[in-house]
């Protein structure tokens, strides 16, 4: 959910942005992690099979 005081996709683009470029991790999953704390998506309860 993201709330804003008014509708400016321009700035809208340019926070979720801001946010994705500010996450950083080991790995995929270590930045996904991060990333979902902003919203739900696809991969939300996805859990990788062990390659082992």
């Amino acid at each position: 959910m993201l709330i804003v005081f008014e509708y400016d996709t321009g700035l809208i683009v340019k926070e979720i942005s801001n946010y994705v470029e500010a996450c950083s991790g080991e790995d995929f999953w270590g930045v996904a992690q991060k990333l979902s704390r902003m919203g739900a998506w696809e991969f939300e309860d996805y859990k990788p099979l062990d390659d082992t």
